[in-house]
This record gives C-alpha cells, structure tokens and sequence, in this order.
C-alpha cells in the first residue's frame, strides 16, 4: 500500500531531522579524529551553584532568626530590582562626562565653582552642586587612596578595592539623586552618606596621633559632608515638588 504524500509541514519537519542527523554524525567524527572530548560542567557553574545553595540557607537562617532583618534584606533586593529596571546600568556615559567635567574647564573655573557651592549661595542649582562635589569626591577618594598607598602601612590590595567602591558609589549616588530621583531612594542616599561621614570623623578622631590618617579621614568627612548638604537640598527639592536640575 503506498504512502500518501507528506504535508509540506510534515517534509519540512523531515527535511530538518536529517539534517539534524547528519551534522550530529559529522561532529561526533569530527570529535574521534581531534580527540576532543566534551568537558565536565565547569568549576564557575559549581562555585554559582555552591553560591546560591549557602546564600538561600543564609536568608532562610535569618528569616527565622529575625523577620525584621529578613524583610530589609528583602527590601533591598527590591530596590536594587526596581533601580535595574530603571536604568542603573546604562547611564555610565553621562556619570563618566560628570566625572570628567571639574577636570575640563580649568582651575580658574574649578575654584569658583568650589568656593560658590561652599558658600551655599542662594541662586545656584542644588543638582549642579551636587554633581560636583560627588565628581569631587571621586577624585579626592583617588588622590587620597594614592596618598595611603605610598604611606608605610598602606595596603594595595585594599586601595584599589577602595577605589572601585569610590567609583561605584559616586555613580550610584548619581543615579540616585540625579538620573532617576525617587524619596525612598534618596533617603537610602542620605543616611549611607551620612554613615560615611560619621565613621571618618570617628577614625580621625581615633588616630589624632598619626598625624597623616587622621587628616585624611577628615578631609574624606568634610568633602563628603558639603555633598551631603547638596543631596539634602535635592531631597527637599523633590518632597517640595520641584524639579531636578538635569546636567
């Protein structure tokens, strides 16, 4: 009895199975003749896997040990979700010209910028402020990390960890208070910078004695401070209605 003939579906699907077939033996004589062998799952997919099994045994630890610190972690897994969604990892073009601007304009113009949003004039823009002093920041952070590098005691390994995280916080605190302002966001902003703060004045306190630490902790303290008061300005600035100054 004679096959009836194939649906143009049907030899399709047929037409694709052989060729599935044919390139499936040509790879697996191709892997006789080069003796490659297809490799075990790697050591990254295991150490991830590792990873997720301890931090969700970790979270389940805390969940019962405290529900309070539970749903904060929570909530900060939201935030950062939400911050995604919103763009955090695209507006590294515009926080790098940020960071690139108080170099561009010269020192003449630096030092008036500098000496306007220190004195808190009256008519200046809270988010021009800003922008400085967290370009500012930066750079003091880097000049300041170099310093505690060539002193004695100082520690490659944590400078420049401390610059990445220098670098990642100025461009959080960017997006945060410039990019994609939002209250909850920004008071997370406040109280970290405030935190900050607070713990170099502590170290410079702590090691007056040590006449180099001391006046770094401090300087870290009072530059981070004046940003403190321009993010502030914009904080007020949002609960108040008004609109945000964008570079």
């Amino acid at each position: 009895m004679a096959r009836p003939p194939l649906s143009r579906s049907e030899s399709m699907a047929t037409m694709l199975e052989r060729a599935r077939q044919r390139a499936s033996g040509y790879f697996q004589r191709a892997q006789e003749a080069t003796g490659f062998r297809e490799r075990d799952p790697s050591v990254l997919d295991h150490a991830r896997k590792q990873a997720n099994d301890i931090s969700g045994r970790a979270y389940a630890w805390v969940r019962q040990q405290s529900p309070w610190l539970a749903d904060r972690i929570d909530d900060g897994v939201t935030m950062v979700s939400e911050m995604q969604r919103k763009g955090f990892g695209s507006g590294f073009e515009s926080y790098h010209a940020m960071l690139l601007k108080p170099l561009k304009g010269g020192t003449t113009q630096l030092v008036r910028g500098v000496q306007s949003t220190m004195t808190c004039e009256a008519a200046q823009s809270p988010a021009v402020a800003f922008e400085l002093w967290n370009a500012l920041c930066f750079w003091l952070a880097l000049v300041l990390l170099v310093v505690d590098l060539l002193l004695p005691f100082g520690f490659a390994l944590a400078e420049i960890s401390g610059a990445v995280s220098a670098y990642f916080s100025a461009y959080a605190l960017h997006f945060i208070f410039i990019r994609s302002p939002q209250r909850l966001w920004m008071l997370v902003g406040l109280v970290v910078l405030g935190l900050y703060i607070s713990v170099n004045l502590f170290t410079a306190f702590a090691t007056v004695i040590v006449l180099v630490p001391a006046a770094i902790a401090l300087a870290r303290a009072g530059a981070n401070a004046i940003l403190l008061f321009h993010a502030h300005a914009l904080f007020v600035q949002l609960e108040g209605g008004g609109a945000v100054d964008m570079l």
